[in-house]
């Protein structure tokens, strides 16, 4: 599910331009949602593959920063994203 805005004027350029506009942003965003979800399985395969550890808390620290980790490729990947497609702009 995306939250996106919702156009509130009716004078007919503003329409115009947000017609032409929103599609793209619909693309974007969800290009955005397909990298979470592509990370996602990628966490999940880390974690699932660890081996077991001394105790619970080398276990959790450790998974923690396998998932942390991961999450940071996400943000420079959502970063490479928006910079590659403008913000969306050029979609």
């Amino acid at each position: 599910m995306y939250t996106v805005p919702k156009l509130s004027v009716k004078e007919k350029d503003i329409v115009e331009t947000w017609s032409s506009w929103y599609p793209n942003l619909d693309i974007h965003e969800k290009g955005h949602g397909q990298l979470a979800k592509e990370f996602a399985v990628k966490i999940d395969k880390a974690l699932a593959t660890m081996k077991p550890r001394e105790n619970c808390n080398i276990l959790e620290s450790d998974a923690n920063k396998k998932a942390y980790r991961l999450m940071d490729e996400l943000k420079e990947a959502n970063k490479q994203y928006d910079a590659r497609t403008n913000h969306g702009e050029s979609q």
